[in-house]
């Protein structure tokens, strides 16, 4: 799913530098290391039965040493040496976007991804997803999610801001132009 709701999107492809063929492979491994880490969790939304949405987070950790070394040594495996110092590049500058946009790093959730079966876009799977996403990031505790999107996309820019999501100004990223999204998560109410 994450290759057919990204696949279609020039910027993830250019800034990751692989190629259309590999973008699946890539997002198949990213995901198995993201199944496997403590520190990383996938929510899923079914429609009639079948899967329409994925929603991933990470926390403070992710990933893990050892399932991070399997991850990169699969990705380098399956890309090859360029296009893989090309995703290290990018791990790189996107450390570096996101860098300053917490004041504390134990209560923020870092890499919000979304994901939307094309089939089912409009029908508002997204938005409920992230929605149910932020209420249980919220009652675990977790104070502030951020993330890194492209800026050329207007429509996943109107989403994340209905979704409560403030949007950087736009910013130059490996030849392209990003944004940090953040959301400030309300505490729960004290349990009477």
């Amino acid at each position: 799913m994450a290759a057919s709701a990204f696949g279609s999107i020039d910027f993830y492809i250019e800034v990751l530098g692989l190629n259309r063929s590999q973008f699946g492979p890539f997002f198949d491994v990213l995901l198995r290391l993201m199944f496997r880490d403590s520190h990383a969790r996938v929510y899923g939304l079914q429609r009639d039965g079948r899967l329409a949405s994925v929603c991933v987070v990470v926390f403070p950790g992710f990933p893990s040493p050892i399932p991070a070394l399997r991850f990169l040594t699969t990705l380098a495996w399956a890309v090859g040496p360029m296009r893989f110092a090309r995703y290290l590049r990018f791990v790189r500058a996107y450390e570096r976007a996101m860098r300053g946009a917490s004041v504390d790093g134990r209560s923020e959730v870092r890499a919000y991804w979304l994901f939307v079966d094309p089939q089912v876009a409009n029908t508002r799977c997204g938005s409920d997803l992230a929605r149910c996403v932020m209420a249980d990031l919220e009652s675990h505790g977790w104070r502030l999610v951020t993330a890194f999107v492209d800026a050329a996309n207007p429509r996943l820019l109107a989403l994340y801001r209905r979704l409560g999501f403030a949007v950087s100004d736009p910013f130059p990223f490996l030849g392209r132009q990003g944004v940090r999204i953040m959301c400030r998560l309300p505490r729960p109410s004290p349990v009477s």
